[in-house]
């Protein structure tokens, strides 16, 4: 096998091993580390909690003094800085590791290339961008943070053969199977948040947890500018309420201030942010606080209104649409309401998931 081809290995197995970390090192990256001596993996190690060990921390005490003249493979570039925990590079110079192959640069403005320029000069082989590509899309939440301070948002629906989300009493639950909605639930447990809008709040009263696998549960966003959302709400009053966070309008009446007052004694954040000239929500300045709480990825799943709202403003990265084998008819409610432009997305993928269908789909540009 060549030199090259063995890298390649090892970066995807880092990329596998990394992703044992989705849902708990958030707002951290996703990191696995591969070490390599005479062709053996002496020594392996993942990223599994957000302030604990890194990746090369954990590979390198499963390697122990056979790192020695080895090669560490690690998708991301190590870290050089203090964080909470000490920098990797220090403990792969002690360890005397040889060779460093490096997935992709960390964007991290903290690291960008320090960390390679720091094994270089203690005399390291190093080779950057062995699968970047596969390493990039591995941490797209991560990268679209540190690069525009925006998290990266998912919108998601779930709809009929027709395009219809809710039949004309406006109930949604249950459009699509047990399966897609089990895969639903793996995916908010991959998510930082989950946001949904007053109506859905209303309508459904949700409880946004992930209850079908295992996993954590996300923040859940609630946009209610005024605050219309009943105080029985299940995001107001479940057990885990303090997950909640509630985004309404500056400047409330004093029936809004009463009910920000309850629910912050209950334990739910309320963010305020100014509204813009129409008197919604900017949702540009709701992302940005947002990203401030150290949230990286938002997955939508709120009804028309803020599918349209989000897409209209082009703040929506990737669009997951689960197609169920029914139809509503000419007055079940549109997944989306109307729109100024026509927007494009990239042909993506077509998977089946139990009796439904699930596409997904970047967005690219408006035209």
């Amino acid at each position: 096998m060549s030199l090259r081809k063995q890298d390649e290995n090892f970066i995807a197995e880092c990329v596998r091993l990394a992703r044992r970390g989705e849902g708990y090192v958030s707002p951290n990256p996703l990191v696995g580390c591969v070490i390599v001596k005479d062709g053996r993996v002496v020594g392996r190690g993942y990223h599994k909690k957000f302030g604990e060990a890194h990746a090369e921390i954990n590979a390198l005490r499963e390697a122990g003094r056979k790192a020695r003249g080895a090669t560490l493979y690690v998708n991301l570039e190590p870290c050089s800085h203090h964080g909470k925990t000490p920098p990797c590079t220090d403990a792969i110079v002690a360890s005397g590791i040889r060779r460093v192959v490096v997935g992709m640069i960390d964007p991290n403005p903290l690291v960008k290339g320090r960390g390679v320029r720091s094994l270089v000069s203690a005399g390291m082989k190093v080779q950057v961008g062995t699968l970047a590509d596969e390493c990039r899309t591995l941490n797209e939440f991560f990268v679209k943070k540190v690069t525009t301070g925006l998290p990266f948002v998912t919108l998601k629906v779930a709809q009929t053969l027709d395009g219809k989300i809710a039949l004309p009493n406006q109930r949604s639950q249950c459009v699509t199977s047990e399966e897609s909605r089990k895969h639903v639930h793996q995916l908010r447990s991959e998510y930082d948040a989950v946001l949904i809008g007053a109506n859905t709040a209303m309508l459904d009263d949700p409880r946004l947890t992930v209850r079908l696998v295992e996993g954590r549960n996300p923040k859940r966003i609630l946009l209610d500018g005024n605050l219309s959302t009943p105080l029985s709400a299940r995001l107001f009053s479940d057990a885990v309420r303090s997950r909640t966070i509630v985004v309404v309008q500056q400047d409330g009446n004093e029936g809004v201030e009463r009910k920000k007052r309850i629910l912050e004694r209950r334990g739910v954040e309320i963010v305020e942010i100014k509204g813009n000239r129409a008197g919604t929500i900017d949702l540009r300045k709701v992302l940005k606080s947002l990203a401030d709480h150290d949230i990286l990825s938002v997955l939508l799943e709120g009804g028309q209104r803020v599918f349209t709202q989000f897409l209209e403003e082009g703040v929506v990265d990737r669009l997951l649409i689960f197609i169920a084998p029914k139809v509503y008819g000419c007055e079940g409610v549109p997944a989306f309401g109307k729109v100024r432009h026509a927007f494009k997305f990239s042909s993506g993928s077509v998977e089946k998931i139990g009796e439904d269908l699930l596409v997904q789909c970047d967005v690219q540009k408006r035209r």
